[in-house]
């Protein structure tokens, strides 16, 4: 009789279900037909130990396997491996070499886009090399180069290493030429200028082409990449030229893209709105959704505005009925890719005619005199086709910064939320477009 000292729901969680979905991992080839093995409470690992000497099959258990086993066990080793498998929620991946014993739980997701070498040669380097497993399947992605995978460590540590190795092979069989363009306008490489005592990146035209000639799935989120896709595209700063490395076939397209952006830097200007709202009213504004919900990047409490002017005009009212103060609405002149920077410090909070009492004066002195530092870069999209505005922000009240990046439609705006204190609330409001030319 055999006894597994493991609960009854071991094999029966969502891991074990997945399980069953899996006919059978890929099989060593074990070179014996029984395994017969008596345990008095031994550890899973000294079981497996002295499976991988009986059979002289390399097995590799995590440290995190664990469980303890009683009885007389006289099975085929692949089924005690599968068993315990089934029992202790543990995944058995052989790699050609080796059998790899890890828990369920330490499975996790790889993302790889190959820049040169197809899928396909992918999945035949890894059935060549006995890595294959179709439990862990290899799904393409949205990009052509894209392949997602979800395994145990030593799965993905072999799918890393082909996907190096192919993608390595594919991209030395490319002939590539360079070609150097000179500019007569902008700047090729970035430059670092200060703005308010703080340093601020401004992009050459070298990072935007960089950005504008990049594959269409270079933005896939998490992807690991082994070769540098083409083209690309580096400055010269002392001869002010940009460099781009590409088949040759390609040179030319990417030079007239190059040559697009070799401009003078387009006037922009950036609306800039600051008002105490009384804290009752905020949810009434159409402020649009946060940043994190559109599923930008950003630490600050910063919303989306798809009306701007309709935003506006709230203020506006809620201002002529004393429940909102403007505290500043001016527009401030910059260039595409230069910040520009501002400081307000609040004057004394407003009173909203929904009455503070006078156990609230505490609180309003708490935030309403901090002082607000603004730092912001518009920059013009790089399709010419769109009108979009990507406007790079930094905030900060106090010792709280915050700090985002947002691609905005024409008339969209950002609008930043600042409590001043339980009655009020600061909102800052960023619209840029470009200048009028006149």
């Amino acid at each position: 009789m055999v006894q597994l000292n493991a609960s009854a729901a071991a094999g029966t969680g969502p891991a074990a279900r997945a399980r069953v979905r899996c006919a059978s991992y890929a099989r060593p080839a074990w070179h014996l037909a029984r395994f017969q093995y008596d345990a008095s409470g031994a550890d899973v690992t000294d079981a497996l130990n002295t499976l991988s000497a009986a059979t002289g099959v390399p097995i590799i258990a995590d440290s995190a396997v664990s469980g303890r086993l009683t009885g007389r066990f006289d099975a085929s080793p692949q089924d005690f491996v599968e068993r315990l498998a089934r029992i202790y929620d543990l995944d058995a991946y052989f790699d050609g070499a080796a059998l790899h014993v890890s828990p369920v739980s330490a499975r996790h997701t790889l993302t790889v886009r190959l820049n040169f070498a197809k899928p396909a040669a992918l999945r035949a380097s890894l059935a060549s090399g006995g890595a294959a497993d179709a439990c862990f399947a290899l799904v393409d992605g949205a990009g052509a180069g894209v392949v997602t995978t979800n395994g145990p460590p030593a799965y993905l540590d072999r799918v890393e290493r082909a996907a190096r190795q192919v993608d390595g092979n594919a991209r030395r069989r490319v002939t590539t030429a360079v070609r150097a363009i000179e500019l007569s306008h902008a700047g090729a490489a970035d430059r670092v200028t200060w703005v308010e005592g703080s340093p601020v990146s401004v992009e050459g035209v070298a990072g935007r082409a960089r950005r504008q000639l990049a594959p269409a799935d270079a933005s896939a989120f998490g992807a690991v990449e082994y070769e540098v896709p083409l083209p690309i595209v580096t400055a010269d700063a002392r001869t002010n030229t940009v460099l781009v490395r590409d088949r040759p076939a390609r040179l030319a397209h990417d030079a007239r893209a190059v040559a697009k952006l070799d401009v003078r830097p387009r006037p922009f200007v950036v609306d800039a709105l600051i008002a105490n709202v009384a804290a009752a009213d905020v949810a009434l504004l159409p402020l649009g959704k946060s940043l994190t919900e559109i599923g930008i990047v950003s630490n600050s409490t910063g919303m989306l505005v798809p009306d701007s002017n309709a935003l506006r005009r709230r203020i506006g009212q809620l201002s002529a009925e004393q429940r909102a103060r403007i505290e500043l609405d001016r527009p401030l002149s910059t260039y595409d890719g230069a910040a520009v920077a501002f400081r307000v410090r609040a004057g004394t909070p407003f009173a909203p005619n929904t009455a503070a009492s006078a156990s609230d004066v505490p609180l309003r002195a708490a935030r309403a005199a901090a002082e607000l530092s603004l730092l912001v870069a518009p920059s013009a999209s790089i399709n010419a086709a769109r009108r979009d505005t990507t406007l790079a922000i930094e905030w900060r009240v106090g010792d709280d910064g915050q700090a985002a990046r947002v691609t905005l439609a024409a008339s969209e705006g950002v609008a930043m939320l600042e409590p001043v204190d339980a009655l009020r609330t600061r909102i800052v409001l960023l619209v840029p477009h470009p200048a009028e030319r006149n």
